[in-house]
């Protein structure tokens, strides 16, 4: 194991004080301009990822977003990551463009080189990366890399690279590491907390899909320059208009459609998505819930008494299909709507108001200036939840003026523009904010 992230396990409290570290650098937030000087339209990227398609694996579509973005705009990209050992329900069948041959004739290189059942395999990383990239673009989740998130391995491979090659490392932390509790995330905590800080003292650059990260990045490592990025849509947008999505799907053009996208965590509320669901079907009878996904079986035990069509996972065309016909997306969250919610994302896309929670890690930029096509509630408010789901199917917000916002803050166009405006090979080689660890 690496000496820096033994130090780091070891002695978690052995870092720099706030105060001898000199001011922190005010984060960037995704609603400011873009720098003047992206970086080179020629720059060479890894993204590596614990998962990819056609595995289903939501932060293995954003990476397949993002690499098509990139390659697009001219930036030959690798993409590194697990093995694909697939068991039934484990994919879907994608498009010609998420298939290997898709892939290399738009300038991706896809190299399987690990399996996160045995994490020990990531030391080999540095083998497998292309000659002369210009970063490696880590999408960490720490489930990502190894079973209950353990994968000092990760750690040891990146400061190897590091070290002996002039590829600079970014981070982009979807998640970083579980709360202290209950028992079980508290033991997790024990090699997640310490992972996770040797991530932020390796990174040339860091990125955090919302600003709930931001702290916990400045703690361990006070200088951090801590990039807001947040996250695109993981589905194509659907050409159909909503009336001609649901004459595909036989659903009458009068039927109130509410929305369910995504997987049963628990972290989704779906006692609120009853109550809601339930408030609107008193005034509308002919109301259904639509669920997309494999969160169907936990709303189907939580609202016995809807009229909920469950369609299951589904390959990302129709899934787009079958958001494109609701009216509303019911998307209460425990910790608050934010801009790392990929499901709430890909209904605005879609035009779809969103009716979802509120709470102290919800993002600025969701709350002020307020969206049309967004009302929030705090998650111990039901009975608000219910008349917030109402307002929207009665009075119903622009679906172009949603598209629109949705395109300014998290279109992949302007998503990568960002990545790439902040990571200048040149700037980025010749600063260096967080080296803790040589």
């Amino acid at each position: 194991m690496d000496s820096a992230f033994k130090d780091c396990f070891l002695t978690p409290s052995a870092r720099p004080d706030p105060e001898e570290a000199g001011p922190i650098p005010t984060a960037v937030f995704n609603g400011l301009p873009l720098p003047e000087s992206p970086a080179p339209a020629a720059a060479r990227f890894g993204l590596l990822c614990g998962g990819f398609p056609p595995r289903i694996d939501g932060i293995g579509d954003y990476t397949w977003r993002l690499s098509r973005e990139l390659a697009q705009q001219g930036c030959p990209v690798q993409v590194l990551t697990s093995e694909a050992r697939l068991e039934a329900g484990d994919a879907l069948p994608r498009s010609l463009d998420a298939t290997a041959a898709g892939l290399e004739s738009a300038g991706i290189t896809v190299t399987r080189c690990f399996d996160p059942d045995r994490p020990a395999t990531l030391r080999s990383l540095a083998d497998h990366l292309a000659p002369d990239l210009d970063w490696l673009v880590v999408q960490y989740n720490p489930f990502g890399f190894g079973p209950r998130g353990f994968n000092p391995w990760l750690i040891e491979a990146l400061t190897a690279i590091r070290r002996r090659s002039r590829t600079c490392i970014a981070v982009m932390f979807h998640e970083t590491y579980v709360p202290a509790w209950p028992w079980k995330f508290t033991v997790m905590r024990l090699w997640q907390w310490p992972q996770f800080l040797a991530l932020t003292r390796l990174a040339h650059a860091i990125f955090v899909s919302s600003e709930r990260w931001i702290g916990q990045v400045h703690a361990c490592t006070p200088r951090a320059v801590c990039i807001h990025l947040p996250v695109g849509s993981n589905l194509p947008c659907c050409p159909f208009s909503k009336a001609e999505a649901r004459q595909r799907l036989g659903i009458d053009p009068e039927t109130k459609v509410l929305g369910a996208f995504g997987s049963g965590h628990v972290s989704k509320l779906s006692r609120l998505v009853r109550v809601a669901a339930e408030a609107v079907q008193r005034r509308f009878p002919d109301t259904i819930l639509l669920s997309v996904g494999k969160g169907g079986r936990t709303l189907r035990a939580e609202c016995p008494e809807l009229n909920l069509r469950d369609e299951g996972p589904l390959p990302p065309e129709e899934a787009a299909l079958r958001i494109r016909a609701m009216d509303v997306m019911l998307g209460p969250f425990a910790d608050g709507l934010s801009t790392r919610r990929g499901s709430a994302i890909t209904a605005l896309q879609h035009g779809v108001p969103v009716c979802s929670t509120v709470t102290r890690w919800t993002d600025g930029l969701l709350v002020d200036p307020p969206w049309a096509g967004i009302k929030l509630c705090a998650p111990n408010q039901p009975h608000v939840y219910a008349q917030n789901a109402l307002d929207l199917i009665a009075q119903p917000p622009s679906a172009e003026e949603i598209r629109q916002r949705h395109d300014a803050v998290f279109g992949w166009p302007n998503v990568t523009a960002r990545l790439l405006a902040f990571l200048d090979p040149q700037v980025k080689r010749s600063t260096d904010y967080t080296d803790y660890t040589d």
